[in-house]
């Protein structure tokens, strides 16, 4: 099944609503204690369903997103999420990938991929000396946390966002659960 442009386009006015969610809570303050990766969790959900190059495709494009609201350096983020879709990739060979345990627990190792990542790049940028005292392993332990919690709650239903059922193949047993609710009404 080809994925529409309707679909990729649904998937970036998705992730926009998700960053912006993401970057409202970092700014009132209430996420500190839990600072939940959205994007990585979306993405991620949806890289379970996908084929692998889809999956890049979809990483890409998220990364493009996050970047564009966000001071963190494009590349940088297009990496982090690369990365995270090849593990996700590499352990679906031999672990069901979609089961809520391996998402959380994937979720929670990219989520603090991510976070140890984005500072050591802005550290390079700005011409600092980097040294792995540095690089915060106890400001990491929330946006693991919370990215994995976000993953274990909502990753079932985030591939199920009205609009992105075409970028990956459809389930036996029906249609998705958001078709049936619009068709009743």
């Amino acid at each position: 099944m080809k994925a529409s442009g309707l679909g990729w386009v649904c998937l970036v006015l998705w992730s926009i609503w998700l960053f912006g969610l993401e970057g409202l809570l970092a700014e009132s303050g209430a996420g500190q204690p839990v600072a939940p990766e959205l994007g990585l969790a979306l993405l991620l959900a949806l890289a379970a369903r996908m084929n692998r190059a889809r999956a890049r495709r979809a990483a890409l494009l998220l990364a493009a997103v996050r970047s564009g609201m966000s001071a963190d350096p494009a590349v940088a983020v297009a990496a982090a999420y690369l990365a995270a879709v090849e593990l996700e990739a590499l352990l679906r060979r031999n672990v069901d990938v979609e089961g809520v345990a391996t998402r959380s627990v994937l979720a929670a190792v990219a989520g603090a991929g991510l976070a140890l990542w984005l500072p050591v790049v802005h550290e390079v940028r700005s011409g600092s000396r980097v040294s792995a005292a540095d690089w915060g392993f106890v400001e990491v332990l929330p946006v693991a946390l919370g990215t994995g919690l976000v993953a274990a709650v909502l990753g079932g239903l985030l591939p199920r966002l009205p609009g992105l059922g075409t970028l990956y193949p459809k389930r036996r047993g029906g249609r998705e659960p958001w078709v049936d609710a619009a068709a009743s009404l």
